[in-house]
């Protein structure tokens, strides 16, 4: 199973602490257990049931727990979740009746590791984009080797839900990497701050996963009513799980009521977002629209006139490999006004303080706004180089994303050296690194990469960013914490036991998307680090800072993000104010162990801040209050 890219994640200690990690947040989606034990309750009588991806082994218990005298077999492929599940299996009293079996489904043996052919499979081994965690080829297996030849599935069938809509967030961003995307984007909430419905909602596809569809691709027509006159660019797509005996789960929330807007929901799924070319349409009139879907994702078109979509499906993506493309936060960053304009404007500083020299820049390693940073230069009729793959460059290239009207000269990392460099007057950096959620290393990574070239620029060269700003800030945020508080029981079963393994420890920090929550800032942010970008230095770092509480309220975390000087601007990671729309960055959480509440003026909670060589943050929380309530009332 798999967390959607969304959600809440703790600081990995290691592949196996990761894996288990992401299971917090389904044992907490109250509506998916729920449905799960519903469908169960309501399935015929079994002997035998195979649950497939089995994690923490709680499907296969309430399977038993609803079916007398029926036995189960949990297969698990990771190591430590099954060690897990067998531990959660015998708190429950289930020992005996629950098997847990530590291999891949497609290893799986009748009569070895599952006594006979299953009369009941239950599994869910889906993502926010349904089919991409290889359900489909696992099924396949499992109805040929597994299952009696009419088992009961749970659940037994998907459809997606879609609708038309203009995106503000990226729809205007010109990105054509966004339609060559072979996967989709999710938000955790689709509603007025990423996106406007144009269309009527209709079913897309459907799938039957007790009658799988052959191999191969599928596509379906539709003629779209379209309510609002707009530019499409994309579709709004979500799925719908029939689960049996009446039962309904789905990855669509409506507005406000996702990850904390309401709190009894703690969806670990998001709905998603599919980009096509983008397509003026005027309400009362209807849209063609083609919907795709193989055995890995579901993907979106328009319909050409004549095409015979049974002969000649759209393809998934124009030629570009998946692992060349940025990820989704990367995307929503990079059409994020807040951090392209200062960039932009840092690299007309940077032209203004080179005189006439020539404007290094560094660009992220997926080179994806090196377009706008030359424009910015081209406007201030500046030589540029910059340092970016030959793969990267020659995409752009092809992509016409770069313009000719200019001395751009591109380098490798590799060829940069004292006579590369001659003329520089001035170096600007963009400070994002794929994979890097977490602020301390994020500035410590843009100071290394300043480094790197330092030794080959003359004295005096500007420098952007000139400096990094940790900030911290107490914040209000219920569904956050509540999503990460101790497990007790889950549909009638003792799932504590997990804690230790699935719920992080108190110092460990979490990388979330705080305006996809319901929070508020209690403090004003203050400076828990600088990092000076212009000066070489080996650390370790120190900083401290107090907060004071400007509002009263309960506070449940302190959040932690980084700022970058560019001049008269600053590229920050900070979130956008409550109700504001996505940034693509990711903000540092350090949870409370229980809430704190707090009044307006009151002292202040205080922040040690320690930053090694090796970019791991060590953070001390204290309160100076020694009579202060903690109190978990205030939740």
């Amino acid at each position: 199973m798999e967390a959607p890219c969304h959600q809440p994640k703790s600081k990995p200690e290691g592949d196996e602490t990761s894996y288990l990690n992401m299971h917090k947040t389904m044992l907490h989606d109250a509506q998916r257990n729920e449905a799960y034990n519903a469908a169960l309750q309501a399935a015929p009588a079994a002997r035998i049931i195979l649950d497939i991806g089995a994690g923490t082994g709680l499907l296969a218990m309430l399977a038993c727990q609803a079916l007398p005298g029926s036995t189960a077999c949990a297969c698990e492929v990771n190591a430590d979740c099954a060690a897990l599940a067998k531990q959660l299996v015998d708190l429950n009293g289930l020992t005996g009746r629950v098997e847990v079996v530590n291999k891949l489904s497609s290893d799986l043996e009748v009569g070895i590791d599952i006594p006979e052919l299953a009369d009941i499979c239950v599994f869910e081994l889906f993502d926010s984009a349904l089919l991409g965690e290889h359900i489909m080829g696992v099924l396949r297996d499992a109805h040929a080797r597994l299952l009696k030849p009419h088992a009961t599935m749970v659940p037994c069938a998907a459809k997606i839900r879609s609708m038309l809509v203009e995106c503000f967030p990226l729809g205007g961003s010109g990105f054509p990497e966004l339609r060559s995307k072979a996967y989709p984007i999710m938000f955790a909430e689709l509603d007025e701050k990423v996106l406007r419905p144009l269309s009527a909602t209709w079913d897309a596809t459907s799938i039957s996963f007790s009658s799988l569809p052959p191999l191969g691709e599928h596509a379906r027509i539709a003629e779209v009513d379209i309510h609002t006159s707009g530019t499409v660019n994309a579709v709004a797509w979500w799925w719908e799980l029939d689960m049996g005996g009446g039962q309904r789960l789905t990855n669509w929330c409506p507005p406000g009521e996702t990850n904390g807007n309401a709190p009894g929901r703690q969806c670990h799924w998001s709905p998603c977002l599919s980009f096509i070319e983008p397509r003026r349409v005027t309400s009362g009139l209807q849209a063609t629209v083609v919907a795709v879907h193989d055995d890995e994702t579901v993907w979106f078109e328009w319909h050409k006139q004549g095409e015979d979509v049974r002969a000649d499906a759209p393809t998934r993506w124009s030629g570009e490999s998946i692992e060349e493309l940025p990820d989704q936060d990367r995307f929503v960053m990079a059409g994020c006004p807040g951090w392209v304009k200062p960039l932009a404007q840092a690299v007309v500083a940077a032209s203004a303080a080179a005189a006439g020299g020539v404007v290094l820049l560094l660009p992220a390693d997926d080179g994806l706004l090196l377009p706008a940073m030359v424009d910015a230069a081209t406007n201030s009729c500046s030589c540029v180089k910059a340092v970016l793959s030959p793969q990267v460059s020659l995409r752009l290239k092809e992509n016409g994303q770069l313009p000719n009207d200019l001395l751009l000269t591109i380098m490798a990392q590799s060829e940069l050296h004292s006579s590369s460099l001659v003329g520089v007057g001035a170096v600007v950096a963009e400070p994002f690194f794929p994979g890097q959620d977490f602020p301390w290393l994020i500035a410590l990574l843009c100071k290394r990469r300043l480094e790197q070239v330092r030794p080959f620029l003359a004295c005096g060269t500007r420098i952007f960013p000139s400096v990094a700003v940790v900030y911290a800030v107490a914040v209000e945020c219920s569904s956050l914490w509540l999503a990460w508080r101790p497990l007790s029981r889950v549909c009638g079963l003792d799932m504590s036991l997990a804690n230790a393994s699935i719920v992080p420890g108190i110092d460990a920090p979490l990388a979330c998307h705080l305006c996809e929550f319901a929070w508020r800032p209690l403090s004003a942010p203050s400076v828990a680090l600088r990092l000076d970008m212009d000066t070489i230095s080996n650390g370790p770092w120190y900083g401290s800072c107090s907060l004071t509480p400007v509002a009263s309220g309960c506070c449940h975390a302190v959040a932690f993000w980084v700022d970058f000087r560019m001049g008269e601007k600053s590229l920050s990671t900070g979130p956008s104010p409550a109700g504001g729309p996505p940034t693509g960055c990711p903000q540092e959480l350090r949870l409370m162990e229980t809430p704190l509440l707090v009044e307006g003026g009151e002292g202040p909670i205080s922040i040690q801040a320690t930053l090694a060589m090796s970019g791991e943050a060590h953070v001390e929380i204290a309160v100076h209050r020694p009579k202060r309530r903690r109190v978990s009332a205030c939740v």
